[in-house]
């Protein structure tokens, strides 16, 4: 009988303030959750057991409610749509919002949202943006959220439906399609856990995917349940499914294919420089020309400027000033405790982090104005015809809205600026100079921007 008072009101410690009429509703219930386990690491199965990033926010949500729930497994996620469709089941665990999936189901709040990225092989270059994929031939998986946006945002790609995304990796491995789309953590585990050596992460799309409980529409009731424990999810909570699915895992290295990848790469830079003389010596087309000059002349990650080519535009402005006077100035920043981001959430947060940065960067900036990355979290931009007042009340304004942007991890993220006016001399000491304000506000205290 202790047992029992015990038990009682430990889950009333954790549960969700719900009315009468809501808790009466629960009580008279078991749900049944319609899931399958080939959307790695959402949902999968490891030792006869369904876990993934969305089973383990759904048992938050189940011991934060009372909800009595078991799971039906089905072999693809068509079969999990139909489920709901059809009244077969009463939710499934991770989905996107379409219009034709509101015919038959509503939605939860988001409880967690990633872009979507392309995968390709890699011999593929960094792919900038959308316009590089078309006449691509781009595999999805068949029903997906994926495969909705796509043909929303994008009507005119070449997008084909394959049974899982397992499927349509597999079609990249083996050339019979280009590059495949989903959303960054599946696509991130898939390719480190089943070790694709020749598939990378090319580009990410400017598409967003909230991922959402989606409930069939005759149990509409428990979407304010469910929204309400999403509101109370805490950061340690989240923080530790962040950990235990998104942390980049290590492995042994394995020194027999380093050998092996070593000697391809030599052989696949020589041909690659045979293939670069040949096609010189053909006149390549137009569209190669801008292709390999995009390469040489953005970051691979941000798809902003790199630093060769910050070095070159610095160079050209100085020797500007020496001719017309024309002030310009520089505003060098870099991103506060990045090292810890990575550690607690993972490289591929990190990435995700400095991609957004580059975003909110190239949205606050004029056109004429130049933008790179130097290095690792370390940026540069480079302000054309521009005083060093104008030059601090820019800076001050991205700083606040880097500080405010919610990135998705239930932690600020901000950064430190130094902003300088170039007046003559050499530039390397107008770069130290730049270079020492920046750590001069590290020193005072970080997110703050020296003049």
């Amino acid at each position: 009988m202790r047992f029992l008072i015990f038990f009682v009101l430990i889950k009333l410690l954790f549960a969700v303030d719900l009315n009468s009429t809501q808790r009466e509703y629960l009580n008279t219930r078991v749900f049944n959750i319609a899931t399958t386990t080939k959307w790695e690491p959402f949902n999968t199965e490891i030792d006869g057991k369904l876990v993934g990033i969305a089973v383990d926010y759904w048992k938050l949500i189940a011991k934060k409610t009372g909800i009595n729930y078991k799971f039906l497994i089905k072999p693809t996620w068509i079969e999990v749509l139909q489920a709901i469709e059809y009244g077969d089941a009463d939710l499934a665990l991770g989905a996107g919002k379409t219009k034709e999936r509101e015919k038959y189901a509503v939605f939860t709040k988001p409880y967690v949202t990633f872009p979507l990225v392309i995968a390709t092989r890699n011999d593929v270059g960094f792919i900038p943006n959308i316009t590089f994929l078309r006449n691509k031939i781009i595999a999805v998986g068949k029903g997906y959220t994926a495969e909705a946006l796509l043909k929303k945002n994008y009507p005119n790609l070449n997008v084909i439906s394959v049974p899982s995304i397992d499927e349509a990796l597999k079609m990249v491995k083996e050339g019979k399609v280009y590059a495949a789309i989903d959303i960054l953590p599946v696509i991130a585990y898939k390719i480190n856990k089943y070790q694709y050596d020749n598939l990378k992460i090319s580009g990410q799309l400017d598409i967003k995917f909230p991922v959402r409980f989606m409930i069939n529409k005759n149990e509409k009731a428990l979407v304010p349940i469910i929204n309400k424990a999403i509101d109370e999810i805490t950061f340690d909570e989240r923080e530790n499914i962040y950990k235990k699915w998104i942390t980049a895992q290590k492995s042994k290295p394995n020194y027999f294919q380093i050998v092996i990848i070593i000697i391809l790469a030599a052989i696949i830079v020589m041909l690659i420089i045979w293939v670069v003389k040949l096609k010189i010596k053909l006149k390549y087309e137009h569209e190669y020309e801008i292709m390999l000059e995009k390469l040489a002349s953005y970051d691979k990650l941000t798809g902003v400027y790199n630093r060769q080519k910050l070095e070159e535009f610095l160079d050209m402005f100085t020797n500007v000033y020496q001719v017309n006077k024309e002030p310009f100035c520089v505003i060098f920043f870099d991103v506060d405790n990045f090292k810890k981001i990575n550690d607690d959430f993972g490289h591929q947060v990190g990435d995700i982090v400095l991609v957004e940065i580059s975003s909110i960067i190239q949205s606050s900036i004029r056109k004429r104005d130049i933008f790179g990355r130097w290095g690792g979290e370390e940026f540069m931009i480079i302000l054309e015809n521009c005083k060093i007042d104008e030059a601090c009340n820019i800076a001050e304004n991205i700083r606040r809205k880097i500080e405010t942007h919610n990135f998705g991890m239930n932690r600020p993220v901000t950064c430190s600026f130094g902003v300088s006016e170039y007046a003559g001399g050499d530039l390397k000491y107008f770069l130290l100079e730049v270079d020492e304000k920046l750590y001069k506000a590290k020193r005072e205290g970080k997110n703050r921007v020296i003049c």
